[in-house]
């Protein structure tokens, strides 16, 4: 049996620890439907989660493979980043966060 795309999301959305560390309190998703005639939409999404296990070596975020991101914000600073089938992959310098806090990040 071959390898298939529905493998790899599967397990790249399973819980692991770049997950577990954080828990989603809420988002605040800004929709643009305005360019239907391209038949693409634009977005903002802000996440707001706290903290259960602070110092994180990354932080996954699952995102369908047909939606693309360009930034990741976290105090106004860019976070590199990287795509893994469904799942984005940041490399976060959350080091100012402790267990208990809560934190904002800005997808767009």
């Amino acid at each position: 049996m071959g390898y298939t795309a529905a493998q790899d999301n599967s397990q790249d959305c399973s819980n692991n620890p770049a997950r577990a560390w954080w828990d989603v309190l809420g988002y605040d998703l800004q929709v643009d439907f305005t360019d239907t005639l391209s038949r693409k939409i634009k977005g903002v999404c802000e996440i707001t989660a706290l903290v259960l296990d602070p110092n994180p070596d990354s932080m996954q975020i699952d995102l369908d493979m047909h939606l693309s991101l360009n930034t990741i914000l976290y105090k106004g600073r860019a976070l590199d980043f990287h795509r893994r089938g469904n799942a984005i992959v940041i490399k976060p310098d959350f080091s100012d966060l402790n267990r208990g806090d809560t934190f904002r990040i800005q997808l767009s």
